[in-house]
């Protein structure tokens, strides 16, 4: 996006604002996280029926005899090894059998330091009990939820100020621009399309720098959340249910190629249909006075039927751009869903044939599903940022390139880049 760019460029020049945007937007997405990882505490209290501190006590307890096991059978595959290669016999399937237990057992010490860090806090800070647990949980998601709502109002206030402010930056520019520049370069362009600059070209980069600065920087940051905290939770499972994505991911490449064009010819549509208005209005004594009414409604009409028809392929590819993503999200769960059948049922999961072992208690899989959930959620508010990001790059192409006075051009220098220098 070359010309859009330089506008964003002119954006990140408020420095104080971009900070703000930055805090702001990661904290709604960690709270975000937060709240979702609520689900694994609930699904213990209420399922199991029990307490955080029997819970903690437990894993403890449970990775403690996971480590004595393995720990047993290293030594005894290290036993059995040893016997093999003094007998002159192959070891190598014992070695290697022994090596996948080392590092299960590396694997299950870390899950084990984990837990004792965790331990003092979880019975200092929470209640002994499972009823007074999930009260104190819900009590926290509802504050946090307060707390991610006012960095969302503060989010949006930002936003909102940067996209604004860049942009009255920018119209004032290309006012004094526009009065310095020579009658003949001036009248290359009718008023139609100066107007269209000013109005429908500056308020689709406005929409631009409050989507890229805003929702593009917001929703992303969310979907990393939720996709580490399922990672951490079991990032076999999570690459399984990504097997889908390349295709959605794709079809999106080609759509961005379409909807720029289409936003290209629906501005310069646009731009003709203001021109058509103001030609009216300048004329209108002519027009009653010669009785060209119906000529001139006729012109209307084919401008507006054109713009109807730019504007409505627009449209059509915005659809098929949010279709492709909730494909995509729905793709990414219901993979992520089958996958759950198989460790729910006890089966082996096959991939490509080939069986992949994932243990995951039910706690850890509602959580791996609340969290793909929460990172689908931001896939589905990215679908108009896509469509958005193209018109703006489209309303700032028009507003680089329009006509410059040639008595301000430096050796080797075009009108387009003319503009820029003079804006920027």
């Amino acid at each position: 996006m070359t010309y859009f760019q330089r506008t964003v460029r002119l954006a990140l020049q408020h420095h104080w604002t971009i900070a703000g945007i930055l805090v702001s937007s990661l904290g709604v997405a960690l709270l975000w996280g937060v709240n979702i990882g609520a689900v694994y505490p609930f699904v213990q209290c209420v399922f199991e029926g029990r307490s955080m501190h029997e819970w903690i006590d437990g894993q403890i307890e449970l990775s403690q005899d996971e480590c004595d096991s393995f720990n047993q059978n290293i030594a005894a595959l290290r036993n059995q090894e040893q016997s093999l290669h003094e007998a002159g016999e192959g070891f190598e399937k014992v070695e290697r059998q022994r090596i996948l237990e080392e590092q299960r057992l590396a694997q299950e010490q870390k899950s084990l330091a984990s837990h004792q860090w965790l331990e003092p806090y979880v019975k200092k800070y929470l209640p002994p009990d499972a009823r007074n647990t999930v009260i104190m949980l819900a009590a926290f998601v509802f504050i946090g939820t307060i707390i991610k709502s006012a960095f969302l109002v503060a989010n949006l206030y930002f936003v909102s100020r940067l996209g604004q402010r860049t942009v009255m930056l920018l119209r004032n520019e290309l006012y004094r621009h526009t009065l310095a520049t020579e009658m003949s370069a001036f009248h290359e362009e009718n008023s139609g399309t100066m107007i269209s600059h000013f109005s429908a070209d500056a308020g689709n980069v406005t929409t631009g720098l409050t989507t890229i600065f805003g929702k593009s920087l917001r929703e992303p940051l969310k979907m990393i959340v939720c996709v580490a905290g399922a990672a951490w939770i079991s990032w076999k499972l999570l690459l399984i249910s990504m097997i889908v994505c390349p295709i959605p991911l794709l079809l999106m490449y080609f759509l961005a190629n379409s909807i720029k064009r289409a936003s290209r010819r629906a501005l310069t549509q646009n731009a003709h249909f203001f021109q058509r208005l103001s030609e009216s209005f300048h004329a209108l004594q002519l027009i009653q006075a010669y009785t060209t009414e119906a000529w001139e409604k006729s012109r209307f009409v084919d401008a507006t039927q054109g713009l109807y028809q730019r504007l409505l392929r627009v449209s059509v590819y915005g659809v098929l751009a949010r279709v492709n993503n909730e494909i995509l999200g729905m793709g990414v769960l219901c993979l992520a869903l089958v996958a759950g059948c198989f460790i729910v049922l006890g089966e082996p999961l096959p991939v490509l044939g080939i069986p992949l072992g994932i243990e995951m208690d039910l706690g850890s899989l509602m959580l791996f599903y609340g969290l793909l959930v929460g990172a689908c959620d931001p896939i589905r508010k990215l679908a108009d940022v896509l469509p958005l990001l193209q018109r703006a790059e489209a309303g700032a192409e028009r507003i680089y390139s329009m006509p410059v006075s040639h008595t301000h051009l430096r050796a080797h220098e075009t009108d387009s880049y003319l503009v820029c220098r003079l804006l920027l």
